[in-house]
């Protein structure tokens, strides 16, 4: 797909990631082979869980760790097989990952708030993709 696509399946994952966690769940085997995309264009895109059965309550670590790890898993896959997603979807992700979590409260945080959970959430993705996270 055109980069804004790409930036709009980005952004949905995140929301989508976020939607769980707020849940108070998460999806252990949150890869793209268990995504579907269900519609995409260069304004917006939904994206299908097709694989549920890995969802259970968030894990220890919390709604943060939670997030990152199914952050890292949409990046495992792809890069096993040496297409990794670029940094600047990635980044999209966790973006929209922050709004969507804080909700309505995002739009009263100070900037510097908000850019702390998205760098949190971030290096833990990070640390996860990598295998430093304590399972």
């Amino acid at each position: 797909p055109e980069v804004r696509a790409q930036h709009a399946l980005a952004a949905e994952v995140g929301a989508q990631v976020a939607a769980l966690v707020r849940a108070r769940r998460f999806n252990r085997d949150h890869k793209p082979s268990n995504l579907v995309v269900r519609d995409a264009s260069a304004d917006a895109a939904r994206v299908a869980v097709i694989d549920c059965v890995a969802i259970r309550p968030l894990p220890r670590g919390g709604p943060l760790a939670g997030a990152a790890r199914m952050f890292a898993s949409c990046v495992i896959e792809p890069a096993a097989r040496d297409c990794a997603p670029r940094r600047t979807l990635r980044a999209r992700a966790v973006v929209e990952f922050a709004h969507a979590f804080l909700g309505e409260r995002a739009a009263s945080l100070p900037p510097d708030a908000l850019k702390g959970l998205r760098r949190r959430v971030w290096t833990l993705s990070e640390a996860a993709f990598h295998g430093r996270y304590a399972n």
